[in-house]
């Protein structure tokens, strides 16, 4: 009986260290992932203050630089109410409109800055969309002549609902990876009436998009073929506008 006794209380004793040992571990464990929140909590806190660290370098800079584009822009405007040669006029209209098309890409940095805090809200107006395709034309017909491509833009007296910076926008990023990557052939600009929504298009005669690829193009930074960046193609992206509300965009390749 002693004897069952003495080994009762060995078993008991050594549950009880186990038990006591798991305690330890488990505290152990415990203060560990605390420290680790705190790692985190303090790497967030960075983040964040770099970031807003960020959006105010950029809205610092946006508004330095957008001070001589309007010193530019006011004496072109002072040379277009002179009375200029055919050619010269031209001309004159071709850099204000690309002054202007500079300082709406600079003012998109301060858009980059309320991205980050979700603070972008489109601003919906009315517009004829010739009112957008002139600058557009102005700017880009110029680039792809000098790559010998064709440029060409269909006329449209559509009128449109839509964010015209933002709308300008993601057409300037088209038109300039079309002019900047394709080789040879040219580049189309136009419109297409679909019932009461309008189809904004951007086509050249680059590679386009492998069908297997439609989906990574919407990753942040990523590339097509980027061990091959400096012989890429263009594509295009068609944003459709609605008499309303813009209803969204999508890809097309060319």
């Amino acid at each position: 009986m002693l004897a069952l006794n003495a080994r009762l209380e060995a078993r008991v004793r050594e549950r009880t260290q186990r038990l006591e040992q798991l305690n330890t571990d488990l505290a152990g464990e415990v203060a560990e992932r605390r420290l680790m929140e705190q790692q985190l909590r303090a790497a967030r806190d960075l983040a964040q203050e770099a970031n807003r660290s960020k959006d105010r370098y950029l809205a610092a800079a946006s508004h330095d630089l957008l001070q001589p584009l309007d010193a530019a822009r006011l004496l072109v405007s002072t040379l277009r109410e002179r009375p200029l040669d055919a050619d010269s006029l031209r001309l004159v209209n071709s850099i204000h409109l690309s002054l202007e098309g500079a300082e709406e890409l600079l003012t998109d940095l301060l858009d980059i800055a309320r991205l980050d805090q979700e603070r972008i809200q489109p601003q919906y107006e009315c517009f004829p969309i010739s009112r957008m395709l002139c600058g557009l034309v102005a700017e880009y017909a110029p680039r792809a002549q000098r790559k010998a491509l064709r440029f060409r833009c269909v006329e449209s007296s559509v009128c449109l609902n839509s964010d015209f910076r933002l709308l300008g926008r993601v057409l300037r990023n088209l038109l300039s990876n079309a002019c900047r990557y394709t080789e040879s052939g040219g580049v189309l600009l136009g419109v297409r009436r679909i019932g009461d929504m309008a189809s904004i298009e951007v086509h050249d005669t680059g590679a386009g998009i492998p069908a297997n690829q439609l989906q990574a193009i919407f990753l942040e930074y990523h590339q097509l073929n980027a061990e091959r960046a400096r012989n890429r193609q263009g594509w295009g992206w068609a944003w459709r506008s609605s008499s309303g509300s813009a209803s969204g965009w999508g890809w097309r390749s060319a």
